[in-house]
């Protein structure tokens, strides 16, 4: 199925909704449970508000669907990560606090507004998971570094008593960090979450996988790693997620410079003949296939940053790559040249003693194939600067590469290729 253009990240203009867990609920949405960061300077705040799509190709914003509010006794902590289910007619939300309490509530709507919120007894730690299996029987999973498991209670308010299992999948045995989700795939059970095998920071969504809902769970590796989407980034929480018949990794991305203003992000995942996934890289052009590069292209949708450039969200709606430095490069992928185009044009502004953009196709030292020179201006002085670039064809992954002298060489809004023969 061939879906329109649908660019990383998913999430709107100022919106950063992080921990994204992705359903097709029984109307035949996809519906995306997240928390919500708004400030540079910690994880989540006191609400919820969701993405969803009635098709997959066009996205919305739903605000404050759950907050802090509606629990007793939640003071001023912050919602973590969630997770939903629709069971017997009814959505239910589980919910963690940063006290490391957890809880469920309800709504009659998958995008609620969720009420009538009772804790989980007994229950500590974060990043609850809910699954309903082929016979009814509902599971949660939860914790961090050793996940937890338990059968659920027929109306989902409870853990069946005597039924957790501890450590179904740990730190030293899967790279286990926190945020599970559980989905099954062809008597598959595909346990995901937070994992930390690389470079002593949970930067990939990881898998292990059972024949059973509570284990035990094999370690089969890494979906796809988020190391390079920020200088500051730290970690990762996503899902896999079926949708009208293919299956997709949903994930997240820091931006502005810091582990938080976290954006939902999501990639086509596939199977092999053993049931395993494919490691698959981050990507500009996301779940709908590659971005045409004649069309405009923002800057912000850049899927790995190198150095100090950052990308922040920036008044009127644009979402820019900021402070950037000499050496500093940014990549788009994927981005369509279809028969060929022989020249590029960016939009910068300010600069002081101007500098270079150098144009890479495939890798941050691939083929050169233009430099656009840029002119020093006044900050917030946006001008387009234009070069020609060896005429290019197909598929590409694209790097910009930044020279010049100073510690803020320009802001760059965004990016064109065109054709003038």
């Amino acid at each position: 199925m061939t879906r329109p253009s649908v660019p990383n990240p998913l999430a709107p203009h100022g919106v950063f909704i992080a921990d994204p867990e992705a359903h097709q609920m029984p109307d035949g949405a996809w519906y995306v449970y997240g928390s919500l960061d708004v400030t540079r300077h910690q994880y989540c705040s006191r609400r919820y508000d969701m993405l969803w799509s009635a098709d997959g190709a066009e996205w919305h914003h739903e605000s404050s669907t759950f907050s802090t509010e509606g629990v007793a006794g939640a003071g001023a902590h912050r919602l973590y990560a969630p997770d939903a289910v629709h069971h017997g007619g009814r959505y239910y939300l589980f919910y963690c606090l940063s006290d490391s309490s957890e809880g469920v509530a309800t709504a009659d709507h998958p995008l609620g507004p969720f009420g009538e919120a009772r804790p989980l007894e007994g229950l500590t730690q974060i990043d609850p998971t809910v699954f309903i299996d082929d016979d009814g029987q509902g599971y949660l999973y939860w914790g961090q570094f050793s996940a937890k498991a338990a059968r659920l209670t027929p109306d989902l308010q409870a853990i069946v008593p005597g039924s957790q299992v501890e450590g179904v999948i740990t730190e030293a045995e899967h790279f286990f960090h926190e945020g599970c989700s559980i989905r099954k795939r062809q008597g598959i059970y595909y346990l995901s979450y937070a994992h930390i095998g690389r470079r002593n920071r949970p930067s990939c969504i990881g898998y292990a996988t059972a024949t059973s809902p509570l284990g035990p769970f094999t370690y089969r590796g890494v979906i796809v790693d988020n190391f390079g989407c920020d200088p500051e980034s730290w970690n990762n929480h996503g899902c896999i997620s079926e949708f009208q018949g293919e299956w997709y990794v949903f994930y997240h991305r820091s931006s502005h410079g810091c582990r938080s203003m976290r954006k939902t992000c999501a990639e086509r995942i596939t199977f092999d003949d053993q049931g395993l996934i494919p490691e698959v890289p981050m990507t500009s052009s996301g779940i709908g296939g590659p971005l045409p590069v004649t069309a405009r292209l923002d800057a912000g949708r850049a899927c790995m940053l190198a150095g100090h450039v950052r990308s922040c969200d920036t008044p009127g709606g644009y979402s820019d790559l900021t402070e950037i430095q000499d050496g500093d490069a940014a990549c788009y992928r994927w981005l369509d040249f279809a028969d060929g185009t022989d020249h590029i044009t960016v939009c910068v502004a300010g600069g002081g003693f101007g500098g270079t953009v150098e144009v890479h196709l495939d890798a941050v030292d691939g083929p050169l194939i233009g430099i656009v020179n840029i002119a020093g201006r006044w900050p917030g002085d946006w001008a387009t600067h234009s070069a020609e670039v060896t005429k290019t064809a197909g598929l590409h992954a694209v790097w910009l590469v930044f020279r010049g002298t100073g510690e803020a060489l320009f802001d760059l809004r965004w990016i064109r290729f065109f054709s003038r023969r």
